[in-house]
């Protein structure tokens, strides 16, 4: 039985990805944003994004930047474009959040080159005072990930995450078996008798995620 030449050419057709231009104005109504708003965001005018939208191509700095903007990689290209350094996320270490570090979002907010931290993961910041003076709040800390946490480089500072908490501590001998002294370099007192940053004693099999924290830049570094 032979094909008909019609049937060819549609089934040519249904396998065709979409255009740049029109999987961004399907990714713009996913997203649930009006074109002016988007545009706006983006810098140019709705007329613009109209061409745009049109276009089978689009330009490598628009890409990246829409794809930051709907926080996905829509275009499936952008690899060679994003990766120019560690990338840092937009996740928050604080003392009582909880952001669940081992599913990062799919873009990263930026990327930072520091020679001789090549190896780090990603990059996130700090806020809180528990750390003071060695990581001023809202700093910058660049973390290599621990795949073996029965290794553990006491006095190093490390990011850890547990059922409840994402924390930046100093990790010290502990006197009990499987576990970390979690401390820290702010040694204000609360009282007489109690410091304000308290160490404990954290089981090692409560971390669910273990990190080194090879590096600290400050916000007015960044």
């Amino acid at each position: 039985m032979q094909t008909q030449p019609g049937c060819q050419h549609m089934g040519k057709a249904e396998n065709q990805l979409p255009a740049e231009g029109e999987l961004l104005r399907i990714e713009i109504k996913k997203a649930k944003m009006r074109q002016e708003d988007f545009a706006q965001k983006m810098g140019f005018s709705r007329n613009y994004l109209l061409r745009l939208l049109e276009r089978e191509q689009l330009p490598p700095d628009i890409k990246v930047k829409a794809a930051k903007l709907l926080s996905r990689n829509i275009f499936g290209n952008l690899a060679p474009v994003l990766h120019t350094g560690t990338p840092v996320y937009d996740l928050h270490a604080t003392a009582g959040a909880n952001e669940n570090v081992s599913q990062l979002p799919e873009l990263p907010a930026f990327h930072v080159k520091v020679p001789g931290y090549e190896d780090c993961n990603f990059g996130m910041y700090v806020y809180g005072h528990s750390m003071y003076p060695t990581i001023e709040t809202g700093s910058l800390i660049l973390c290599r990930r621990v795949n073996d946490k029965s290794v553990i480089m006491y006095g190093e500072i490390y990011l850890m995450r547990t059922n409840d908490y994402l924390m930046v501590k100093r990790l010290q001998r502990p006197e009990a078996r499987n576990a970390v002294l979690c401390t820290s370099d702010n040694f204000e007192q609360r009282s007489e008798k109690f410091k304000r940053f308290e160490p404990f004693e954290l089981p090692l099999d409560k971390i669910l995620d273990l990190y080194l924290v090879k590096g600290i830049i400050k916000k007015t570094q960044v």
